[in-house]
């Protein structure tokens, strides 16, 4: 009887732990984000977690929670799902593409959580060190980079004069007091820097500013360097990003980290990312720029130096 009570016990046991993890996605419902979403629901098949992503509307989230049965995590994406959250929820959040500048704005006010690692995020933007060799592999002449940020966002400029003073290269940076004075603010700067690298702010740079940034700097005969593909395209002449696979890819790689161990990873930025050239640029500017793949293979190996 002893050993058929325990024979029960541990069948009960082992339907407990064989339940799937339930996670809530809150997304803008874009076509990038199901693209995301896919690309995490397959990294999770693939690393064999049992784990069951449930996009939920951020509208009615907290009646959700309300209820008797919640989450194990709660997954935003994109910056619309990320501040729809209102306040601190009661499990775990990962905010994933988002830059690190509005992680830092949603949480400089958020009370303690009550899980012991209760939020984080997987940045859309490229660690700095990342652009900087990306400049240094794409561009070896290059001398001086062109920075700007916009008031109250000043913290934006000092990794990245760091990282490229730490290549040696020189910074010229500017901040841009109104909306008014972009244009010349890179006028300005482009007199000096023999490139504009695109910073992380909304501020500055969006749908409405970047042709005119792009058009300002290509009068001068200077590159811009973007932040994604997208800005690639617009005209910029190459960027480092993570595409939506990239990023459901890492975002899964953390959901299945997490559901194994209870606790979040840091903060942190993506770990698989590609290199995008405008060669239509290039030529225009009368740069000879290597290949993505050789681009690729020099960030990667420099990435795995101890």
């Amino acid at each position: 009887m002893a050993w058929a009570g325990m024979l029960l016990l541990t069948l009960i046991v082992s339907q407990v732990r064989a339940a799937p993890a339930e996670i809530f996605v809150v997304d803008g419902g874009s076509n990038i984000h199901a693209r995301i979403l896919d690309a995490a629901r397959s990294e999770l098949e693939a690393n064999g977690s049992d784990v069951v992503l449930r996009r939920v509307p951020g509208a009615t989230l907290s009646e959700t929670l309300t209820e008797s049965e919640r989450p194990a995590l709660v997954v935003t994406l994109g910056t619309r799902a990320a501040q729809a959250l209102d306040g601190p929820l009661p499990v775990p959040v990962l905010h994933a593409a988002i830059s690190r500048t509005l992680y830092e704005e949603l949480t400089a006010s958020d009370e303690p959580h009550s899980h012991p690692l209760g939020h984080s995020a997987l940045f859309l933007d490229q660690p700095t060190v990342r652009q900087i060799g990306a400049l240094k592999a794409a561009l070896p002449q290059l001398q001086r980079i062109g920075l700007l940020a916009s008031v109250g966002r000043e913290t934006l400029i000092e990794p990245l004069a760091r990282a490229a003073s730490d290549a040696g290269i020189e910074v010229v940076d500017a901040i841009v007091p109104e909306d008014g004075l972009l244009i010349p603010r890179v006028e300005q700067l482009l007199r000096y820097a023999d490139a504009l690298l695109i910073t992380p702010d909304p501020a500055l740079y969006n749908r409405y500013t970047l042709q005119k940034v792009l058009l300002a700097a290509y009068r001068q005969r200077k590159p811009v360097i973007g932040l994604s593909g997208a800005y690639v395209k617009a005209g910029a002449l190459f960027a480092v990003h993570s595409n939506p696979a990239a990023i459901g890819k890492d975002l899964g790689i953390r959901i299945a980290r997490f559901v194994a161990s209870d606790r979040l990873d840091p903060p942190g930025y993506p770990e698989h990312y590609s290199i995008a050239v405008n060669r239509h640029v290039a030529r225009s500017l009368g740069l000879n720029l290597p290949s993505e793949k050789a681009l690729l293979e020099v960030l990667r190996e420099r990435e795995t130096r101890p």
